[in-house]
């Protein structure tokens, strides 16, 4: 990451801005120091198996949006967010895992407060010539009515992956309510 940061981020790289230097990094299970802009401290940082998360069974959740969220509906339904949490799971953990089926997730809720900011993206996309982008950040609060055992287990990974549809659009930080 930092020798990214040397270069700087974005395709015009001008002279000392777009830079940046990772000073640290902690686990986020632990709150233990993993990275102190030069050494990496392993046995501070806690590995974790997919199965054994926490499943979620409280009856509100609020989702914060900290980066743009690129997808044609915002904010999403309660039942597209199960969809966009497992779909994350699928490419980002479980590609380079042991390849285990993850389980459609059943479940039913509805969005109780939405708070939205609109981003108008102006990027040129790799797999089309696509390059205006509309996109969303901000918190949206959903209260739930039922769950099955898969949905409140991949709703507890949502809270440890978030629920954008990649890594850098559409990450998000989810809430326990009550």
């Amino acid at each position: 990451m930092n020798l990214l940061g040397k270069r700087g981020l974005h395709a015009p790289r001008y002279e000392g801005l777009n830079r940046f230097h990772v000073r640290s990094i902690e686990c986020g299970f632990t709150g233990k120091n993993i990275y102190d802009g030069e050494t990496i401290f392993l046995r501070n940082l806690l590995l974790k198996d997919i199965h054994d998360t926490e499943r979620i069974t409280d009856k509100r959740i609020a989702v914060g949006f900290r980066t743009p969220f690129t997808g044609n509906e915002f904010p999403p339904s309660f039942e597209r967010l199960l969809s966009l949490i497992r779909n994350r799971v699928i490419r980002l953990v479980n590609e380079y895992g042991s390849g285990h089926i993850i389980p459609d997730a059943k479940g039913k809720g509805r969005i109780l407060r939405c708070e939205k900011h609109y981003h108008k993206l102006e990027r040129r996309s790799s797999r089309s010539d696509k390059r205006v982008f509309h996109s969303y950040t901000g918190v949206v609060e959903y209260e739930i009515d039922r769950l099955d055992d898969a949905a409140a287990w991949i709703l507890g990974l949502g809270f440890v992956v978030g629920c954008g549809p990649d890594a850098s659009f559409g990450c998000s930080s989810l809430k326990k309510l009550g």
